[in-house]
């Protein structure tokens, strides 16, 4: 029984340095192929590089194959796997959210103050919506109270911010032309303030138009629909990260009291009480 549990702890051991040397490897390719791309790499290092990670791949290989069943070595497939997805996503976030991908074109409306830039990433169409300070008006101003069908749909109960849905209104056309053009086959979205806010609402039109995946992460966004729209929003966009600066006291606008509501996933970042930073900056410090 003894040499039967020991025997246990010791596969438990050897699957999580299999895991943890998988994901490495994983992820040196990644960075691999990130640097060949931009030029950093020649093809000595490049070599040298390529040449340690088919070793590593060999070894983890024979390991496995010595070990464990084909159940086993299914289920350790699938479990890096999702590790792998999920520190990839994470570096995909972080490298859209500074600016960091391929095909880099801003767009802006004038009379609106609306702006931002596209771009891709790998299989990812990217559209990041910038903040504006005339933009910033719209949450104290009447536009608070004032919520409006964001698509003319009587029936609906949803409500989008006045302000917010007329600001994405104004680069709608432009942000689908380009997305149609990229040939890409999924959507990533982001924003700082009221760029977040935008990010929000764009994110249910691609989902709703086109129908493809879309993901979104937003800094310092504050609410841009009612209770109907975060529920919806919920439903169609699940993979969305809502970033929040401390106590960043734009994330509290428009008030709950006026039936705003959030949509989810929150993550907190930054110090735990902290609600007059609410600077750009400090988001990607701490991201």
């Amino acid at each position: 029984m003894i040499k039967d549990a020991l025997s246990l702890i010791i596969k438990e051991a050897l699957s999580l340095m299999i895991k943890e040397a998988m994901i490495d490897i994983t992820l040196k390719e990644a960075i691999v192929k990130e640097s060949i791309k931009k030029g950093d790499f020649g093809k000595e290092e490049e070599n040298i590089v390529v040449k340690e990670i088919m070793e590593k791949s060999a070894i983890i290989k024979e390991m496995i194959d010595k070990n464990f069943t084909n159940q086993d070595k299914n289920a350790i497939i699938k479990e890096v796997i999702k590790i792998s997805t999920t520190i990839g996503e994470s570096i995909m976030i972080k490298e859209a959210i500074t600016g960091n991908f391929d095909n880099k074109e801003k767009f802006r409306n004038h009379l609106t103050d609306t702006e931002g830039r596209t771009g891709t990433y790998g299989d990812y169409f990217i559209i990041d919506f910038f903040g504006s300070d005339s933009a910033k008006d719209w949450i104290f101003n009447l536009n608070i109270i004032k919520k409006v069908m964001p698509y003319g749909n009587k029936k609906s109960k949803i409500r989008v911010h006045n302000g917010f849905i007329k600001a994405y209104k104004s680069v709608r056309d432009e942000l689908h032309k380009r997305f149609q053009e990229s040939e890409k086959s999924k959507v990533f979205l982001s924003g700082f303030s009221v760029g977040g806010a935008l990010a929000t609402l764009a994110a249910v039109d691609f989902q709703y138009n086109f129908d493809v995946e879309v993901k979104v992460a937003t800094t310092g966004s504050p609410r841009a629909g009612n209770h109907a729209f975060a529920k919806s929003y919920d439903k169609r966009i699940p993979n969305t990260i809502r970033y929040r600066y401390g106590n960043d006291i734009v994330t509290s606008l428009p008030p709950w009291f006026f039936f705003y509501k959030h949509v989810k996933t929150k993550k907190h970042v930054g110090p735990s009480f902290c609600w007059w930073q609410h600077k750009y900056n400090l988001y990607l410090k701490s991201i």
